[in-house]
Order: structure tokens, then C-alpha cells, then sequence
């Protein structure tokens, strides 16, 4: 048996040693997230397919890095190219 108290088979972890829970960067309240997306263009090479890319493009929010790649891509209409 090891006696040492200071050993990490020792050392437990009480509530006192919780982190603080902080809130999303992009919560405004009672949960409520809103992102601020930008759209990022981007391809990536892939011999499977016809002229050898494919598109990865996704939008991205400028505050917490949230990746949403289902959204529909944006038009020259929106004013986000």
C-alpha cells in the first residue's frame, strides 16, 4: 500500500474543485444562441471526383469557431462574398 498523501492514487476531487461553468460566448440569454456567421469558401482535392476538388465551404461564426456546414451557401444577393 502506498502512504504517501501526496500521491495522484490519493488526491481526490471535492466540490470545491468544480470548474465555474461559463456561459457560450454566443449565448444572449436563457440559453438563447446566436451566432455570427461568415462564410468561408474552401475546397480540398479529391481524385474520386470530376476535376479532381471537392467543396468543404462552410459558414463560420467570428466569435466562438462554431462550424455549420448544412446552411444554405450564401448568393452575391446576401452580401456576404
Amino acid at each position: 500500500m502506498n502512504d504517501d498523501k501526496n500521491s495522484p492514487a490519493d488526491k481526490r476531487v471535492g466540490s470545491s474543485d468544480v470548474l465555474e461553468h461559463k456561459p457560450h460566448p454566443c449565448d444572449i440569454g436563457d440559453g438563447e444562441i446566436d451566432h455570427d456567421w461568415q462564410w468561408q469558401g474552401d475546397w480540398y482535392g479529391d481524385p474520386g471526383v470530376i476535376g479532381g476538388t471537392a467543396d468543404c465551404s462552410a459558414w463560420h461564426c467570428r466569435v466562438c469557431g462554431a462550424v455549420d456546414s448544412d446552411r444554405t451557401p450564401p448568393t452575391f444577393d446576401d452580401d456576404v462574398l
